[in-house]
């Protein structure tokens, strides 16, 4: 099984200089590593180049444009870009355990019938008001599992996966784009899945994980109110029914 791991990055050194070691140590290593950069300068790219461990140099490759428009948009350049039999998609602000990849492919390959399969993703729990709001009232379907998710054994089913750490099969991704109206990093997952509720399966595979940093860059069109706001009706809209 060939794998290929995407990253969407937009204006964040800092976070790609510390993600491109965190792959380079993986027991698994991907076969292809495609980072997607839509910054408008080349700090980023910089930081990329003077990091990138020599495991992966000979694996990456890099596209640097701001033309590309929103997270969805790079994704999609990625899965254009990609060979592998699976396309795991990684946050440009995660940290990931040194055999999540290894785990990704231990799960796809024991669970042939899901179409996606995430991993754990660590240091989400937040008590503030709008995260309760978002994660546990507004979102739509089985996301997350259990929070004793280390006692668990073998793939969890859910309804959506969020692409901070999920790999999906090829076949699927050739059928099925991430839709490029969505500019921002909020809920165009979740979208995707949706969109093929009844036709796909998706699950978690617990012993795969990834530290989420949630980076003090935030995404172009992610922060305020409107836009916030802009993309919960997109959502409601295209999803519940």
């Amino acid at each position: 099984m060939r794998i290929s791991v995407v990253v969407p990055t937009r204006n964040r050194p800092a976070d790609i200089a510390k993600l491109l070691p965190s792959i380079g140590e993986q027991t698994r290593l991907p076969d292809q590593l495609i980072v997607v950069d839509q910054s408008k300068g080349d700090e980023t790219h910089a930081r990329a180049s003077a990091d990138m461990p020599a495991r992966l140099a000979g694996r990456c490759v890099y596209v640097h444009s701001s033309e590309i428009a929103g997270v969805s948009a790079a994704r999609n350049t990625g899965i254009g870009l990609a060979t592998g039999d699976v396309i795991v998609f990684l946050d440009d602000d995660v940290l990931l355990s040194t055999n999540c990849l290894e785990e990704l492919e231990r799960a796809f390959e024991a669970n042939p019938g899901y179409a996606g399969i995430g991993g754990v993703e660590l240091q989400m729990e937040h008590s503030r008001l709008s995260y309760i709001l978002y994660y546990d009232i507004f979102f739509v379907g089985k996301y997350r599992i259990s929070r004793n998710w280390r006692r668990l054994k073998g793939i969890q089913p859910v309804t959506a996966l969020k692409t901070c750490l999920a790999g999906f099969r090829r076949d699927f991704l050739m059928r099925h784009r991430f839709d490029e109206r969505w500019r921002s990093a909020l809920l165009e997952d979740v979208e995707l899945c949706w969109r093929v509720r009844g036709e796909a399966k998706f699950g978690i595979w617990p012993r795969a994980s990834a530290w989420h940093s949630i980076s003090e860059v935030r995404s172009a069109g992610a922060t305020g109110y409107r836009a916030t706001g802009a993309a919960w009706m997109f959502f409601i809209r295209s999803c519940v029914k």
